[in-house]
């Protein structure tokens, strides 16, 4: 080994990611009980969420990063898909989109 360099152990990628989410779902269910919310998505939350992310102008981070990286011939993925949050503003830019969401509380209408 070179003086200097440190071995840099391998990262499981999707056991962080898996750990992530189930962090993120975590968090939720527990703040949800904090609330009083036996449903994340009861009440106005849905709508407000709607609202809150199809206003026009309204500028989102990985939108905007993803945008001049697609085309006519694109096609988009968004595992995670929620309300269509990322995939809606860029469904008119690319020739496919698939939005999947395991949730059975987050559905586009």
């Amino acid at each position: 080994m070179n003086a200097g360099v440190r071995s840099v152990a391998p990262i499981d990628y999707v056991d962080r990611w898996r750990r992530l989410v189930a962090a993120r779902d975590e968090q939720g269910r527990r703040l949800d009980r904090l609330h009083g919310r036996p449903d994340p998505w009861a009440g106005d939350r849905a709508a407000r969420f709607r609202q809150m992310t199809t206003r026009p102008g309204a500028s989102d981070p990985l939108v905007d990063l993803v945008r001049p990286l697609v085309g006519p011939d694109s096609s988009v993925l968004d595992v995670g898909a929620g309300a269509g949050r990322h995939v809606l503003p860029l469904a008119p830019l690319v020739s496919k989109v698939t939005a999947v969401e395991p949730s059975g509380h987050a559905s586009p209408t």
